[in-house]
């Protein structure tokens, strides 16, 4: 009886050991590489970064221009968004961290916001949402999380440009009070 009972406590403790590895094992995959952040790295006097020619390409300038001259002053257009910057969360959120980290990196096209607030109040991106942008998971992310955040969002073809009353009415359909 009593080696049936050391052998039990000895597979109860080996069970706890494995356990405790095993939890050991995921953290350090979630925890993922530490990357030095301070500057004890970079020589100061010889950075690498140059500054780019344009912000826009030729294509996405010529959009860019052409929302902006359709628009009245009650509007105004930012290009190449992060979408972080447009979307907020709740402190208490669960796994907040990890719906951050999603946005941190990915950018819109255009926003338009009100002049007098800057308050975001469409999305516009260089293509066609409801073509291009659903066909890989990132971007349907991206859509469903402007959809939860009740910004709404619609396409511009900057190879195909519209008219400007084309343009305002494409607005509009998409919510934008013209």
């Amino acid at each position: 009886m009593g080696q049936l009972l050391a052998l039990l406590i000895i597979a109860v403790v080996a069970k706890f050991a494995w356990d405790a590895y095993k939890e050991q094992q995921v953290k350090t995959k979630r925890e993922g590489k530490v990357i030095d952040l301070s500057n004890a790295w970079v020589d100061l006097n010889d950075m690498p970064y140059r500054k780019r020619d344009f912000i826009l390409n030729a294509r996405e300038l010529s959009g860019f221009r052409l929302i902006s001259e359709t628009l009245d002053d009650r509007y105004v257009v930012f290009p190449k968004v992060r979408l972080a910057d447009l979307l907020s969360m709740p402190a208490d959120t669960p796994r907040r961290q990890e719906y951050l980290e999603r946005v941190k990196d990915r950018r819109v096209d255009f926003v338009i916001c009100a002049s007098n607030n800057l308050e975001p109040l469409l999305v516009v991106f260089a293509g066609n949402p409801s073509e291009a942008r659903k066909k890989s998971a990132g971007d349907r992310f991206t859509l469903r999380a402007l959809e939860a955040a009740g910004l709404p969002y619609t396409g511009l073809d900057v190879a195909n440009l519209p008219g400007s009353q084309d343009l305002l009415a494409t607005f509009q359909a998409a919510g934008l009070a013209i």
